[in-house]
């Protein structure tokens, strides 16, 4: 790899969460509330961050969510982070690497009928395949197998109609 070949990092999509934190608690003798609730990111994401901090990726502010900013470029889950980009917190990532996951699928329009279509893996179906309204596409699966009859892929092709 070349020397100034960027860094690239991954982290499994279920890491990318905030988790509730804090205690609620009740008074003996009255019907007086107190709590003190608040969230944290995932462990694997605040060690992930900590590491980008540590080899000079990004600068962390901890006095506040979402102020981290990026010093270099690297890319994370396919993702590019440019230098100034903002680093968000963990649950706000998730919706940063959605938002570019979905700008990136693949797909064509069939001019001669003014069709949509697209063909989506089995992970891109699993993420959207809900807002698909079956009134106005259709779904085709699509598995490819091996001289064995095993199935490598699943593939599913989305036509509007």
């Amino acid at each position: 790899m070349p020397l100034d070949t960027p860094a690239e990092f991954t982290l499994p999509e279920h890491y990318f969460e905030s988790i509730p934190m804090g205690y609620q608690s009740m008074g003996t003798d009255s019907n007086a509330t107190s709590s003190n609730m608040y969230s944290v990111d995932h462990p694997a994401f605040t060690h992930l961050r900590d590491r980008l901090e540590q080899d000079g990726y990004i600068k962390t502010n901890r006095s506040c969510s979402n102020g981290d900013y990026v010093l270099k470029r690297f890319k994370l889950n396919d993702h590019w982070f440019e230098k100034g980009d903002q680093f968000p917190c963990a649950s706000a990532m998730r919706g940063v690497l959605k938002l570019d996951w979905m700008n990136n699928l693949r797909y064509k329009i069939n001019y001669n009928t003014k069709a949509v279509e697209m063909v989506l893996n089995e992970y891109e179906y699993e993420q959207l395949g809900d807002l698909f309204d079956s009134d106005r596409v259709n779904v085709e699966k699509i598995q490819t197998k091996d001289s064995l009859g095993t199935i490598t892929s699943t593939d599913y092709k989305v036509t509007s109609k």
